[in-house]
C-alpha cells in the first residue's frame, strides 16, 4: 500500500482516493491544526457558536468523504487558499440545513472545544467584513504556533526546556535583545554564549517553520513566498 506523501496538500489530495480509514486518519490531523481558523472564519460571518461548530465539523466531515476532493490537483493552489474557498461555499450551500440535521452523517469527527476557542475570540471581534483577512491571520499565528511547539517539544526532549523558556522571545530577528546578561546567570553561559545559542534556536525556528509551511503548500520552491507572505498578515494591524 502506497504512504501518503509528507506535504500535508499531498496527503489531502492522496485522501480523495484510500480507504475511509486512512482518510479519516489523514483528515483527523487537519481537522486538529486549523479548526480553530476555519471556526472563526465561521463566526466572523455572524454563525452562533452552536452553528459554526455543526458546520466546520460537517466541513470536514465532507472532506473525509472525499467528495470535495476529487479531481483536485496539486496546481489547485495552496491548502490555506483552499480552504478559504471551499469553506465559504460550504457554509453558503449549508446555510438552510444548519438547523435541520448534525453534519457528518454519522460519521462526524469529535469536535474539538468551542469554549476555549470563544475564549481566544473574546478579545478579538470580527465583523463579516475582516473575516477572510482575519482567517488568514490565525491560519498565520497557527503555523508559527506548531512551528514554536515542535521547537519547544525538541528542547524539552532534550532536556532544556529552560532554554525555551529564557529565549522563546529573541526566536524572530526583531524579538527583545536585551536580557542576555540575566539569562546567561540563569543558564550558566557567558552573554556571548546566550547570543550564539540564540541564534542557534532561532535557525532551528526557521527549518521548523519552512517545515510547518511546506505541508500547505504544492511545491519546495513557494515556501518562501508563503512564509513571507504569512509574516505580512501578522506584521498588519
Amino acid at each position: 500500500m502506497a504512504k501518503f506523501q509528507t506535504t500535508r496538500w499531498s496527503l489531502v489530495l492522496a485522501a480523495s482516493d484510500q480507504s475511509q480509514e486512512r482518510r479519516r486518519d489523514a483528515l483527523a490531523g487537519l481537522f486538529e491544526s486549523y479548526w480553530f481558523p476555519i471556526y472563526a472564519f465561521a463566526r466572523g460571518q455572524g454563525y452562533s457558536e452552536e452553528d459554526a461548530s455543526d458546520l466546520v465539523q460537517g466541513y470536514f466531515a465532507g472532506l473525509i468523504e472525499g467528495e470535495k476532493l476529487r479531481g483536485l490537483e496539486p496546481a489547485a493552489g495552496r491548502f490555506r487558499s483552499f480552504v478559504i474557498v471551499s469553506a465559504r461555499n460550504f457554509f453558503n450551500n449549508e446555510r438552510e440545513r444548519i438547523a435541520a440535521q448534525k453534519r457528518g452523517g454519522g460519521k462526524a469527527l469529535e469536535s474539538l472545544d468551542s469554549m476555549a476557542a470563544e475564549r481566544r475570540l473574546a478579545n478579538e471581534p470580527v465583523s463579516p467584513a475582516d473575516a477572510e483577512f482575519a482567517f488568514e491571520r490565525r491560519w498565520a499565528e497557527t503555523v508559527v504556533a506548531r512551528a514554536r511547539k515542535r521547537l519547544r517539544d525538541e528542547l524539552i526532549e532534550a532536556g532544556h526546556e529552560d532554554r525555551f523558556e529564557l529565549l522563546g522571545g529573541l526566536l524572530s530577528s526583531s524579538g527583545v535583545t536585551h536580557g542576555y546578561r540575566e539569562i546567561a546567570e540563569r543558564l550558566n553561559l557567558t552573554e556571548a554564549g546566550v547570543k550564539s545559542l540564540a541564534h542557534r534556536l532561532r535557525k532551528r525556528f526557521g527549518v521548523l517553520l519552512r517545515g510547518e509551511v511546506l505541508q500547505t503548500v504544492d511545491r519546495a520552491e513557494e515556501v518562501e513566498d508563503e512564509i513571507r507572505y504569512l509574516l505580512a498578515v501578522l506584521s498588519r494591524n
